[in-house]
């Protein structure tokens, strides 16, 4: 192991930036427990997000600029649902 490499990072939010220091990626916890990771193209607009709810849902949000687009949820029950937003 390197002497230059933390095993852990602890943080609530962690952005990525590109070489201009524009947002790229961002991770983050909200206070009401949830947590997501955003990606972002290089005009700055949302293409895709991942987000995991306070109560266990799972989320996907697609498109142009997320949360326009197709969000595909997972309930906690189990149900899948589709829709376009």
């Amino acid at each position: 192991m390197q002497d230059d490499v933390q095993q852990t990072l602890r943080v609530r939010e962690l952005r990525l930036v590109d070489a201009n220091g524009v947002d790229r990626a961002i991770l983050t916890t909200s206070e009401d427990g949830s947590v997501s990771l955003s990606m972002v193209d290089g005009a700055e607009a949302t293409r895709v997000k991942f987000a995991v709810g306070a109560e266990g849902e799972a989320k996907v949000l697609l498109g142009k600029n997320a949360p326009e687009g197709v969000a595909i949820t997972i309930a906690k029950d189990g149900r899948i649902l589709i829709e376009g937003i």
